[in-house]
């Protein structure tokens, strides 16, 4: 396959297959967030986060609602998603 514009149908036809694949596996709603943040109703989407969540989670319960706790990080981190989506993750079956 030497012929430029076939070689850019081709490609096209991938990019098509791989958006169609996208839709069908997440019910019409893409998981990627891109800028936007996470909130408790994403947590099925938030992923890959275990051991910190587990960790916020930990303290919370040790120390008790009632005590004031700080989670400390650089802008953009992902505090803020961490204890929205997070915290919904923790209390999901599973």
């Amino acid at each position: 396959m030497t012929d430029a514009a076939e070689i850019e149908r081709r490609l096209e036809r991938l990019a098509e297959l791989g958006r169609s694949l996208l839709l069908r596996v997440t019910g019409g709603v893409s998981p990627y967030r891109g800028l936007a943040g996470f909130e408790e109703r994403h947590a099925d989407w938030f992923f890959g986060r275990e051991r910190l969540r587990a960790v916020v989670v930990d303290r919370i319960l040790s120390e008790g609602a009632g005590v004031p706790q700080l989670l400390v990080g650089a802008s953009g981190s992902g505090k803020s998603c961490l204890l929205r989506a997070g915290r919904g993750a923790a209390r999901s079956p599973g």
